[in-house]
């Protein structure tokens, strides 16, 4: 990637693709929820589910910023350091919120 898009420049290709099988491996994990027939789930019991809830939209936030990001820098827009600080607060704090209620869901049975 150092060929394409530059050794000294931000590679928004390697971290667009990272975040976007990030959000395939979350949808495939809802996709087999959803699809469990065995016996009746607690959905919001499940630490899986809010692992990747939180994930999910962590991901999505990422992944919405840097594509956005190289045409910002590209047409010399500066905003996109305010974009990142709020929404990288926001994004880490829902993915920590959900991780904390998921290891909280974590029940040691006895």
């Amino acid at each position: 990637m150092a060929f394409i898009q530059g050794f000294w420049n931000l590679d928004t290709i390697t971290i667009l693709l990272q975040f976007a099988v990030l959000i395939a491996i979350t949808c495939l994990y809802f996709y087999e929820l959803m699809n469990y027939t065995d016996k009746e789930l607690r959905i919001l019991r499940l630490p899986g589910f809010w692992l990747n809830t939180g994930l999910l939209f962590f991901c999505l936030g990422q992944f919405l910023f840097y594509s956005s990001f190289a045409y910002m820098a590209y047409k010399k827009n500066y905003d996109y350091y305010v974009l990142h600080l709020v929404l990288s607060n926001i994004a880490n704090a829902i993915l920590y919120s959900f991780l904390t209620i998921s290891f909280l869901c974590i029940r040691t049975k006895s």
